[in-house]
């Protein structure tokens, strides 16, 4: 009828998308071959520039076009301000098809590229150009990865990005492009001469209040929470040894990391000959131990463990017991400051009952770890190792059990509610009398008899488990094991 719009149907306007897109492949492609056929033939002109330009503006990942634009500056004669424009055209390109795709890897490899060629580059507009496009996404690598080689190249101070990536961190606190980038910086600008910490202790100190500010602001955000854990974890230290406690039955070895068996222990230097055994039952291992066949003589007021050609002296601490304690981590930061951390995050846990992190940071501080909903504590070997008690329930330990292995010196270890339906990962721990495994999943008879076979065990607490044949279980218990009280 007159005087009303006529509206396109959906198949007609469908038949009409199909028909712009059939054109523009058509386009390209006659494009794209006569790009080609130029390179072919070694003709580097104005029109193959303009060709790939188009191109470029519209597809900028398609990194072939930008090789062939370089094939062109390098096969030209083009006079120095010719030159110098077209390199001004190239920057001007770039900074178009990063509106398009600013994390294009080919884009930022180009205009690095082209900066190279200028022999006087604008450094604040490209520092501008990053500020820009980190704006837009803070965690874009491609332009931090640039803006540290403009930094570099045009010489701008450690000092001035330091205050820019405090900016950008106060800005927002979940900027772990920032903090990454911070903490190169600070190695630098604070360099620390010991091994106890990656940068001064006054810097340190200072660090850690700027990363308790941003977690307590954002509890839930894991950026501050792995800047704050690089803080205190960092051990650069060529000491490998960290604790040693050697009684008249047995001896015990962590380390900070897994090593291969390379002990010797001596008592008034004669070699004591040892059967080490690793605790997890691999050829590396950060727990070792030994089992003497007799008790050991109180007489030894020197004793001393060689490993990798270093000795480590013992002190004894009564009359059945050396220690040895590696002194570097108590230095990490001030104990005030350290003390400051533990109870603000146990405050943090407490105002936060489901934040992760700062229940893994009270972990870290080895204060609390019960009740932590825990799937995991391979942060924490090896310095769980020398604890005689130790209280996981009510966590989610049941599919790491194999970890526990750090544990030999417990005596009494709570793993209640725990999830643990298997317990055929459990490691042997030849210092364990009693084991709390009431509210798990347990099923497998077998696997509950090698546990019993494989260890001392004075009282083993199962109630509440799913375990079928608890009349069979008991027989059997009594056949290995005359002392050993089971609940059910």
């Amino acid at each position: 009828m007159h005087g009303r719009v006529k509206v396109r149907t959906t198949e007609q306007q469908e038949k009409i998308k199909q028909l712009e897109k059939q054109r523009i492949a058509f386009e390209f492609k006659k494009e794209i071959t006569l790009v080609f056929e130029k390179r072919k033939n070694h003709k580097w002109d104005n029109e193959l520039l303009i060709i790939t330009q188009k191109l470029l503006i519209k597809q900028p990942d398609i990194n072939t076009l930008w090789n062939i634009r370089r094939e062109a500056f390098l096969n030209n004669n083009w006079s120095s301000n010719e030159w110098k424009q077209k390199l001004e055209n190239e920057l001007f390109l770039t900074e178009i098809s990063l509106k398009e795709n600013p994390k294009s890897y080919c884009v930022w490899f180009h205009r690095t590229w082209v900066i190279h060629q200028l022999s006087d580059p604008d450094w604040k507009k490209e520092l501008k150009l990053c500020n820009k496009c980190l704006d837009v996404d803070e965690r874009n690598f491609h332009c931090w990865d640039y803006r540290q080689f403009i930094v570099k190249k045009s010489n701008l101070s450690n000092e001035e990005e330091l205050q820019f990536t405090t900016f950008k961190i106060l800005n927002n606190f979940s900027n772990y492009s920032s903090w990454h980038y911070r903490s190169k910086l600070l190695q630098k600008l604070y360099p620390n001469c010991g091994y106890n910490s990656p940068i001064s202790d006054n810097k340190l100190i200072e660090e850690l209040d700027l990363v308790m500010n941003a977690t307590f602001t954002d509890p839930d955000d894991s950026s501050s929470w792995f800047y704050q854990r690089w803080l205190l974890d960092y051990n650069k230290s060529s000491i490998k040894l960290w604790r040693a406690i050697l009684t008249q039955t047995t001896i015990t070895v962590a380390f900070h990391e897994e090593v291969l068996l390379n002990l010797e222990l001596f008592f008034n230097n004669k070699k004591i000959d040892c059967k080490w055994q690793s605790a997890n039952g691999k050829k590396f291992s950060a727990v070792w131990y030994a089992i003497f066949e007799k008790p050991l003589s109180t007489l030894h007021n020197k004793v001393c463990l060689k490993f990798e050609e270093n000795i480590y002296k013992f002190k004894q601490s009564n009359l059945f017991e050396w220690i040895y304690k590696c002194e570097i981590l108590n230095s990490n930061c001030n104990n005030r400051k350290l003390h400051d951390q533990i109870h603000n995050y146990l405050m943090l846990s407490k105002m936060e009952p489901s934040n992760k992190w700062a229940k893994l940071t009270s972990v870290y501080f080895l204060i609390i770890i019960s009740n932590m909903q825990l799937t995991t504590i391979y942060l924490q070997k090896p310095y769980l190792t020398f604890y005689n008690e130790i209280d996981f329930s009510n966590n989610s330990l049941g599919y790491q059990l194999y970890q526990l292995y750090i544990l030999q010196e417990c005596i009494k270890l709570d793993l209640s509610n725990n999830n643990i339906s298997s317990l055929k990962a459990f490691p042997t721990l030849h210092n364990l009398k009693i084991l709390l495994l009431s509210e798990n999943k347990i099923t497998n008879l077998e696997e509950v008899l090698d546990l019993i076979r494989r260890h001392s065990l004075k009282q083993l607490d199962l109630k509440a488990n799913p375990l079928l044949n608890f009349s069979l279980l008991t027989k059997e218990i009594k056949k290995s094991s005359l002392y050993l009280e089971i609940i059910f």
